[in-house]
């Protein structure tokens, strides 16, 4: 929310991919892609983190 506000005051943007300029869908993309990416790694790492034995469980 920050980025949009600082975009929208002085027109510069720190990231690229959260330019409003490209389309506020193309935003929403980005930001879904991340957030989709996101739980797919952290799944990943849960689910390894189950597989392996723990030195508690020996």
């Amino acid at each position: 929310m920050v980025v949009f506000l600082r975009g929208a005051t002085d027109g510069w943007v720190p990231y690229p991919f959260l330019d409003p300029a490209q389309g506020y869908d193309v935003v929403a993309l980005y930001a879904l892609t991340f957030a989709v990416a996101t739980i797919v790694f952290a799944a990943i790492v849960w689910a390894v983190s189950r597989s392996r034995p723990s030195a508690a469980r020996r």
